[in-house]
């Protein structure tokens, strides 16, 4: 993957750079000529924030002035966030050879929805129409129309719908010995493209689903068999992530003539520990990302969300199934904890970005709504809804 990886950025600098300078320019103008670096669209809140500060640094990735001769250098190098791969490149780099910064933004506007249909329509077919709504629900939060234009965010969320719909297409019963790969690969890439803005969602989001894939085909019986299971899918995806970084962090200060790799640990401390300039408050760190998630439209969306899990819960208790509990509950509640884990450790970047770090609580919210929804007898409920209008 690492070879492939290199390949593929190496190719894409091997476009000229006369040929997208132009559109750079216009992209740059625009930013700050229109929008400005951080707009707050239609719901006037920091949780819907377009970040046209990192979109700008993501284009300017492409300046020649930044560039060298050597395409492999030039995919190598990224002035002061060398540590990241920049993997987007692969695929922004060459919209920029045909296309301006609000047509790049349609484009990715598009193919955000239609992942998101496609994926919906896969959980659907392959778990239902309850599991298909929890996921959608889980999503509502997170502001998806400002993600769906925006450079820096889409990249983790176009990687959670394509592993959603590989999940979907080609899970078996038997794929307990291709699991630890599908979920190291998915880590890989999600640390590829990313630039640290909400990556556990390629994790977290998918492994609902497998969970939920697990319980459904009752190829896990015990409450050791599923968390040995999903133990192996949250080790496997850091492991990816990890190993995919720290290589990038050698290569770089290999060819680069620079310590990338004390570079990335000076930044590992910061971003945990914080400093004396950025702050590392946990406790105001937890309150502004919960704030933004469940609360940054007032007390009247926070009563929705919480109506429909009341909603669930009832559903539960009129018509739970006959199944092991433990086995149910316990796997989603960890699952659901994943977030705040994440939040804990990286306290003062989810301090300092809390506007979009929240997001990542997609996967406490969708462990919630699936945990209850599996121990809901849907079917129960779809026979006596019949019943009741007395169609046989």
């Amino acid at each position: 993957m690492i070879i492939l990886f290199i390949l593929l950025l190496t190719l894409v600098y091997s476009i000229p750079n006369e040929v997208i300078n132009n559109r750079e320019q216009k992209a740059f103008d625009y930013i700050k000529e229109k929008e400005g670096f951080y707009p707050e669209y239609f719901w006037e809140t920091s949780a819907a924030r377009l970040d046209n500060a990192t979109d700008y640094t993501m284009i300017e990735r492409n300046s020649s002035e930044l560039l060298e001769d050597n395409p492999f250098i030039s995919a190598m190098y990224a002035g002061d966030y060398s540590r990241y791969w920049h993997g987007y490149q692969v695929i922004l780099r060459p919209l920029l050879r045909f296309f301006d910064y609000q047509h790049i933004r349609h484009i990715t506007m598009i193919a955000f929805f239609l992942l998101l249909c496609v994926s919906f329509s896969t959980i659907h077919k392959k778990l239902g129409i309850p599991t298909a709504l929890c996921y959608i629900l889980s999503l509502c939060p997170l502001y998806l129309t400002v993600v769906s234009i925006s450079l820096q965010f889409i990249s983790v969320f176009v990687v959670m719908f394509m592993a959603i719909i590989y999940l979907m297409s080609f899970y078996n019963t038997n794929w307990l010995k291709d699991i630890f790969l599908f979920f190291m690969v998915i880590g890989m890439i999600t640390n590829f493209v990313d630039f640290l803005t909400a990556p556990l969602l390629t994790l977290g989001i998918p492994l609902t689903l497998f969970l939920s894939l697990e319980l459904q085909n009752k190829t896990t019986n015990t409450l050791f068999q599923i968390l040995k299971k999903e133990i192996i899918c949250v080790f496997s995806w850091f492991m990816g992530y990890g190993l995919c970084w720290g290589s990038k962090w050698v290569i770089a200060s290999m060819f680069l003539e620079k310590n990338i790799i004390l570079d990335a640990f000076n930044s590992i401390v910061l971003r945990t520990m914080g400093s004396d300039v950025e702050s590392a408050n946990r406790l105001e760190m937890l309150k502004m990302n919960l704030t933004n998630m469940f609360y940054s439209q007032g007390i009247k969306i926070t009563v929705l969300y919480l109506s429909v899990i009341i909603i669930f819960l009832v559903l539960c208790i009129l018509f739970h199934k006959k199944t092991c509990i433990k086995a149910v509950i316990f796997p989603f509640v960890f699952l659901s904890l994943l977030p705040y884990i994440w939040f804990f450790v990286l306290a003062n970047h989810s301090y300092v970005h809390d506007w979009f770090t929240y997001r990542i609580q997609a996967i406490t919210l969708c462990s919630i709504l699936m945990m209850v929804s599996q121990l809901i007898d849907w079917d129960n409920i779809k026979f006596k809804t019949l019943k009741l209008m007395n169609i046989k």
